[in-house]
């Protein structure tokens, strides 16, 4: 009969149901068929459930996939040296010709160093900071044929400027005339300011001049000049090329006068000679400008109304 499940004798496998598929299926109650399909969906539900769960066990197992990203290391920059020396005790060099030849003065013997009682030319005032405070502002004078630095307190317009000190150089180098490049030797000749203070010199005790200064550039780039030097001092000790040494005894008690005062108020002003004796200048070789720069020294001498010491 269609419709029916025939048993095969002798066959105890699946094959052996055997479901007529011409059945007439409309034969079987609508809920029993309903019922059957629901099963039937029930059952491709949870096994399609239990497939994805069976994925993401094994996804979460294992991770996922990394990604391996290839970042080239950073070149190493070489430090650099450490290079950092005193330009005090440097000698200064420059690939062009000096422009004259120099030899800085040579102290072996120590008995040819200047007396240090020589450095008292002015009344034996100690430079107390009751004395500096009597002054407005103080002068440097530095004279480098006489081979002196001299020291003024100026009080005012009404009173004359005051000589404290004339301290001998200690040793010298370089002829009359500025300085016009690095490593010619020269002692610079102008007008000048202290930029700072440094105690712990080389040199005992120093004081750096501006060098070079706004009118020291300006003549550089008339003359087409590039490396004018650097780094003049007023220090201690005996050796030089192009500053101004005084001694170390002599720098203790400038150097602290001039802390004491304040560094921002002191002038220094250096010229080739004493020209308030001296009126010819230096002719110097290779500049037109020299005739310029000592009437600018002269008239600054002159304003500040240091005569003669002598």
């Amino acid at each position: 009969m269609e419709g029916q499940v025939r048993f095969v004798p002798g066959n105890t496998s699946e094959e052996s149901y055997l479901y007529d598929v011409s059945a007439n299926l409309h034969m079987v109650p609508a809920g029993k068929r309903l019922a059957f399909l629901v099963l039937v969906l029930l059952g491709l539900l949870v096994l399609a459930l239990a497939v994805r769960s069976k994925r993401l066990r094994s996804s979460k197992s294992f991770g996922p996939t990394p990604v391996v990203q290839v970042i080239a290391a950073e070149p190493e920059i070489p430090k650099e040296p450490d290079t950092h020396v005193d330009r005090e005790s440097v000698v200064e060099k420059d690939p062009a010709p000096a422009v004259r030849e120099w030899v800085p003065l040579d102290v072996e013997d120590p008995a040819a160093l200047p007396d240090p009682a020589a450095i008292l030319r002015s009344p034996n005032r100690a430079l107390t900071s009751e004395l500096l405070a009597e002054f407005s502002s103080l002068t440097l004078l530095g004279l480098k044929e006489e081979r002196s630095l001299e020291l003024w307190g100026h009080r005012g317009s009404e009173v004359g400027p005051e000589l404290l000190r004339v301290y001998p150089f200690t040793g010298f180098s370089g002829a009359p005339g500025p300085k016009l490049r690095e490593g010619d030797g020269q002692i610079p000749e102008g007008i000048y300011r202290i930029e700072y203070l440094n105690p712990h010199s080389s040199y005992h005790r120093s004081m750096k001049l501006d060098y070079p200064n706004a009118w020291d550039r300006a003549k550089g780039l008339q003359d087409e000049r590039v490396q004018l030097g650097f780094d003049i001092f007023i220090h201690g000790s005996f050796v030089t090329v192009g500053c101004i040494p005084i001694g170390d005894e002599a720098i203790e008690e400038l150097f602290t006068a001039v802390e004491t005062f304040g560094y921002r108020k002191v002038t220094v002003i250096t010229a080739p000679w004493d020209m308030r004796v001296r009126e010819e200048d230096p002719e110097i070789d290779g500049i037109d400008w020299e005739a310029e720069l000592y009437a600018k020294i002269r008239e600054e001498i002159a304003l500040l109304g240091m005569g003669d010491p002598q």
